[in-house]
């Protein structure tokens, strides 16, 4: 999955965390440090405006709180001149970090490029340079095919499907299906 859905590399995580410093997954090896952050129904969360100004995202968070873990940072990244310095630095992992959203969820990242402080004159943090999205579909079509005689993991796959459609609304898949159905049997008493 690493390899095939995020590009990184196969080197197996060692450690795998759910929910630190509220990132919902973090994985490390001794090469990278991968975030993925879950977002089914809800856009980006954490926003922090002064003035009117958008100055703070929960993936300028995690971004910082992995990149202080990639090169032991002695102490937190608070302000631009921290982030610089420790990308200077040349970290010792890879950071990479992911959004994991439905099909129907799409985040358009560059609405959550924040600046560092509110100067007006401070660089900006980029989530496309950042972070890159992967849908349920990409972990859909892996896993699908794959353990077909455990029926717990078949179960897990038809709970994911539906975070494959590009609509939501289950009443639309519902009036669809009978939709199709109607046109087909009217199809069928026509050729007859």
């Amino acid at each position: 999955f690493a390899k095939e859905v995020l590009g990184t590399d196969v080197k197996p995580f060692y450690q795998v965390e759910r929910e630190t410093d509220n990132v919902d997954i973090l994985l490390e090896n001794d090469e990278e440090i991968v975030v993925i952050e879950n977002k089914i129904t809800s856009k980006i969360n954490g926003i922090q405006i002064k003035d009117d100004k958008l100055v703070g995202t929960q993936l300028m968070k995690y971004h910082f709180k992995a990149l202080e873990r990639a090169c032991d940072a002695e102490k937190p990244i608070s302000k631009y001149s921290d982030w610089l310095s420790l990308m200077k630095k040349q970290p010792r992992k890879k950071v990479s970090c992911f959004i994991l959203a439905p099909n129907y969820n799409t985040i358009e990242l560059d609405k959550y490029d924040t600046p560092f402080d509110d100067s007006g004159k401070s660089e900006m943090f980029r989530c496309k340079e950042h972070y890159r999205q992967i849908t349920y579909r990409d972990v859909y079509q892996f896993l699908s095919g794959k353990h077909p005689e455990d029926i717990y993991f078949q179960e897990m796959l038809k709970g994911m499907k539906k975070h494959t459609m590009e609509y939501h609304d289950d009443l639309f898949e519902v009036m669809r299906k009978r939709f199709i159905r109607q046109i087909r049997r009217i199809q069928k008493n026509t050729n007859h």
